[in-house]
């Protein structure tokens, strides 16, 4: 298993995997050089790294202070950690993604991932067009955006004061989470959703009919709307759960079928 390892402080990264085999990297005004089985790569300027596809190919990337852009990869696994920078993601196609990043943002798309845990102490997270099978989206200061995604089992999103806004997404489970702040869903497709905000409003559109969800709705401070705003008690159980809560906010829930 072939193993890139970059350490650095730089301005901007960029990486492409668009070739068939692993070739070279440059930064600065240096030549390219060859990438060998156990490469380690110090970066101290603009840099450009291109590489080849490969299934157990794992990148790892570790800088101080940078921006981190990685396109067109196919390989085992990606890890990126940034202290102070933006990371972009696009065209990932890999089994295990973490992201970690303490100041900035985080753009992600077009992208198949097994699993993936990306988290951002201070920055927004966008993210579309996303195939997985489990997934953590965390920003503990910083919006949350989130479209057109498939979790086949799990999909969680939180965040301690800021808003969550989903659409067309589709999880067997669907966990979100925020302190301070609203969650605005459209198009939600999911056995199981469970929402909770302290000080904030829940609105979400769900895919389905009334009847097929078991519903625990409360909101201690707010107003509460289902719509429709009639449901038929069924035997046995409904098959699905939804459960929302909200201490200082209005909950809005409306089924589409």
């Amino acid at each position: 298993m072939k193993n890139v390892i970059i350490n650095g402080t730089y301005e901007n990264l960029t990486i492409n995997f668009n070739a068939n085999q692993i070739q070279s990297y440059m930064y600065g005004s240096k030549s390219e050089m060859p990438i060998t089985e156990s490469t380690k790569i110090k970066l101290e300027d603009n840099a450009k790294l291109v590489l080849g596809t490969n299934p157990k190919f794992i990148l790892t990337v570790n800088i101080e202070t940078g921006n981190i852009k990685v396109e067109s990869f196919i390989g085992y696994g990606i890890t990126i950690e940034t202290k102070y920078g933006n990371i972009s993601l696009h065209n990932i196609i890999t089994k295990k993604l973490s992201v970690k990043s303490g100041y900035g943002d985080i753009s992600f798309d077009n992208s198949t991932i097994e699993e993936f845990d990306i988290t951002t102490k201070s920055g927004e997270i966008e993210a579309k067009n996303i195939h997985a099978l489990n997934g953590t989206i965390e920003s503990k200061v910083g919006d949350i955006t989130l479209n057109n995604t498939l979790a086949t089992e799990k999909l969680e999103m939180l965040t301690k004061s800021s808003d969550i806004d989903g659409k067309n997404i589709t999880a067997q489970n669907l966990n979100i989470t925020t302190n301070k702040g609203d969650i605005s869903l459209k198009n939600i497709t999911s056995d199981a959703i469970n929402l909770n905000t302290e000080d904030g409003d829940i609105d979400i559109t769900i895919n389905d009919k009334r009847t097929n969800y078991l519903s625990t709705i409360i909101s201690e401070y707010g107003n509460v709307e289902i719509a429709p705003s009639y449901s038929t008690t069924t035997t046995p159980l409904p098959p699905k759960t939804i459960q929302a809560t909200s201490e200082y906010g209005d909950i809005t829930v409306k089924y589409l079928k």
